[in-house]
């Protein structure tokens, strides 16, 4: 009878599963068919307005007349007014307009035609009808009363009142209405000043301003949102954000999804990532990193396998910082099949996952170090992100030929810190000269003063071409005590060389001290007519 019950509760519970495993399918289904099956491209408009004396000339692409509008009143120092509701202010402009016009009035009426009438004002409000100096400009499209309020008033957005203030001097009304009449710079502005003064009560007037039909007024809502969702809950802000996004399906939206819903985010990009273009994909790319979800990672791939170089390796790298198993499969996969510079990107971002999940990745990597055939655009790309391993495993491999070895120094001085020098130091204990040479050159190359102490070693070395090498290093530290006093000594070296090495970089340490005094006194009478020259002729130019 207990078995019977135990199975019949399994049998249960295994329906229960199905059943909610094809309702989330249908669900995820029906918001894929919902959402767009495109992005909309990135507005890329232009604009440039010169004004001398009374005469004006406009050359705009892709503007908006508010934006046409609102930089005439910012060039020209004066306030327009514009009254009653009008479509036309959100539609763009001829694909190129140009206006060249003797007067301001003008050149507005060219821009707007026979439509509106223009009431010019002085800076005591009085109507001007002589063409003297006009404060503002007060338009009205002909069906509109002159008692109605202001659509919309353009002004520099530095000259705007509210604008002007600390967030938290500003209210959120002053904002809100900023938002409400200004022009599409007032009206960015005003939303991130709502974000930067992070009031719960600024959520609303954000998400007014989020249905704006200026973009980088929506894109500035669309962030404002997000902080203000970080501080006070996503769930306040998310649906707003995803229906706004549904209407305007711009890819700026994605990487916030991820943040304030994440759980949207996917039939999202199930819907738009095949058609997306190389821009979209970068969104994608940062909004898949910033779920943080391994389930990520096979978007990632795709994107790294169908993208061009700098969206692929920001893919590849996103895949290495979510990690996990599966990423380190992912990466293994690029570093045995995938095209150089993909290696290359994988090889770096196995360096972002954790040990646990990287042992036969990381062991793969080494491999392709050690090969003949490694390229050293990968050598450097490693030693760039101070992944350092795989060159301790060559540099330490007695089997690693010794052209190996060279060229994995050589790519060391690519970034110089203290982890990087000690790899680099393994090179001086080599038994083949030319690598010890390559070691002391390296570290000479990067001149930071951890490698000081491995150069100064270095001058003891057995073959006179490390010991030159080892000096021209430390050649890099003027002024440097220790320096002086090692100098010194070579000057007394068996090799003629490596004296003559050591009194040149002597002369580069600049004015003497105490003791390279006393060294250069020693040196006046040395057995080496060139130590002895050059010991003067430094004297004299100090005019010790």
């Amino acid at each position: 009878m207990r078995k019977a019950a135990f199975v019949t509760a399994c049998l249960l519970i295994f329906h229960t599963v199905v059943w909610f495993d094809v309702l989330y399918a249908v669900d995820l289904r029906e918001q894929k068919s919902d959402l767009p099956r495109r992005f909309l491209p990135k507005t890329e408009s232009s604009l440039n307005i010169r004004k001398e004396g009374n005469s004006i000339s406009i050359l705009a692409n892709k503007s908006t007349l508010e934006e046409i509008l609102e930089r005439i009143a910012a060039e020209s120092r004066i306030t327009l007014k514009f009254y009653c509701q009008d479509p036309s202010l959100n539609q763009e402009r001829a694909a190129r307009l140009k206006i060249s016009a003797a007067s301001l009035e003008i050149a507005l009426r060219q821009l707007l035609s026979e439509a509106y009438l223009f009431k010019p004002l002085s800076r005591e409000g009085k109507p001007i009808e002589d063409g003297g100096d006009i404060a503002a400009i007060h338009i009205y499209p002909k069906r509109c009363a002159e008692t109605d309020l202001p659509m919309r008033v353009f002004i520099a957005e530095r000259e705007h009142p509210s604008l002007r203030k600390l967030p938290e001097e500003t209210s959120i009304e002053e904002l809100r209405d900023a938002i409400k009449t200004g022009g599409p710079a007032v009206r960015r502005r005003g939303v991130v000043l709502l974000g930067m003064k992070a009031d719960e009560e600024g959520i609303a007037p954000v998400k007014e301003a989020l249905m704006d039909e200026n973009p980088q007024v929506m894109f500035a809502a669309v962030n404002a949102l997000n902080r203000l969702g970080q501080k006070y809950g996503a769930e306040k802000v998310a649906d707003a954000i995803y229906g706004r996004f549904r209407e305007k399906p711009y890819a700026e939206f994605l990487p916030i999804m991820a943040e304030v819903d994440r759980n949207r985010i996917w039939p999202m990009i199930d819907a738009l990532l095949d058609l997306s273009g190389e821009r979209e994909k970068g969104f994608i790319a940062r909004a898949l990193f910033l779920t943080n979800d391994p389930k990520a990672i096979r978007y990632l791939l795709r994107i790294a396998s169908t993208g061009g170089m700098e969206i692929s390796k920001q893919a590849i790298y996103g895949i290495g910082k979510i990690g996990g198993p599966e990423a380190a499969t992912v990466l293994l996969g690029l570093l045995r099949e995938g095209d150089n510079w993909r290696q290359v990107c994988a090889a770096q971002a196995v360096f972002f996952l954790p040990k646990e999940d990287a042992l036969e990745v990381r062991a793969e990597v080494e491999r392709i170090v050690k090969e003949e055939r490694v390229s050293d655009v990968l050598l450097e790309a490693l030693a760039r992100i101070s992944y350092l391993e795989p060159f301790e495993t060559v540099l330490r491999d007695p089997a690693s030929k010794p052209e190996q070895k060279i060229r994995a120094l050589k790519a060391l001085t690519t970034k110089g810190s203290e982890n990087t020098v000690n790899v680099i130091s393994l090179g001086l204990n080599d038994k083949v000269p030319m690598v010890r040479l390559a070691s002391v050159e390296a570290m000479g190359s990067l001149a930071v003063e951890p490698a000081i102490p491995y150069l100064i070693k270095a001058t003891q070395d057995t073959d006179a071409k490390v010991r030159r090498g080892a000096i021209r290093g430390l050649s890099e530290f003027p002024g440097n005590e220790n320096v002086v006093e090692v100098l010194g000594k070579l000057v007394d070296d068996p090799d003629e060389s490596v004296r003559r090495e050591s009194v040149d970089a002597l002369e580069l340490m600049g004015e003497p001290n105490e003791v390279m005094m006393a060294i250069l006194l020693n040196c006046k009478n040395h057995k080496d007519p060139y130590v002895a020259d050059k010991a003067n002729s430094i004297w004299q130019y100090w005019g010790l």
